[in-house]
């Protein structure tokens, strides 16, 4: 194998599986605030108690 193919394959694989981290914190994250801002936004307009 050439030294740059390796060095590049190498390069490729850092970003990603740095580029999968982000993702997997965004699958985790992203609804939570989505949900988070619905709920304050029917709050406001329902007055919907989270006691139940």
């Amino acid at each position: 194998m050439d030294i740059s193919n390796t060095s590049a394959r190498r390069w490729l694989l850092l970003l990603t599986v740095c580029l999968t981290g982000v993702l997997v914190l965004l699958c985790f994250t992203g609804p939570a605030i989505v949900l988070l801002s619905i709920q304050q936004i029917l709050g406001e307009h329902h007055h919907i108690s989270s006691t139940g």
